[in-house]
């Protein structure tokens, strides 16, 4: 009998149900189309797709992105949860966005700072603000590893 990984059947579009092991079962509600020119001025173009559950906490409303080399991660709002201060700056993935909006665009604006830390343990921190003022911090964990980065690698 052949098993197959759940996120290998992914297909992430607005309106998807998305069903992975020990995650609240999810709908795509948003996908954004992100244009980032970072602080080497490379442009940088990923989807991010917003879901929500109807669970409370970490899931009620979370992001999933797509941008090489890095493959499907999530992103879970912090709140008032502190990033740690052993980071460092991921300037690659950092600069202004220009933000193309599908669905429900929650707090995002057209265009948004980003900010990509690294933890010297190599767990990925964000930091967004966008053109209305609105700042949304994350911490982030390769969608394959989500179940067990969410029980334990969280700060």
């Amino acid at each position: 009998m052949h098993t197959s990984d759940p996120i290998d059947d992914l297909a992430l579009h607005l309106g998807a149900a998305v069903d992975l092991p020990g995650i609240p079962r999810s709908t795509v509600v948003g996908v954004d189309s992100y244009r980032l020119q970072n602080f080497a001025d490379q442009i940088l173009e990923w989807k991010s797709f917003t879901l929500t559950s109807d669970a409370n906490g970490d899931f009620a409303r979370w992001w999933i992105t797509d941008l090489a080399p890095d493959g499907l991660r999530a992103w879970i709002d912090l709140g008032a949860r502190p990033i740690p201060p052993d980071t460092s700056l991921v300037e690659e993935r950092s600069g202004i966005a220009t933000i193309a909006f599908e669905g429900n665009s929650g707090p995002s604006t057209p265009s948004a700072a980003l900010v990509v830390l690294q933890g010297k343990d190599g767990q990925f921190y964000g930091l967004e603000k966008f053109s209305d003022g609105v700042t949304m911090r994350f911490w982030s964990c390769a969608l394959g590893l989500l179940p067990t980065c969410a029980g334990s690698q969280k700060p």
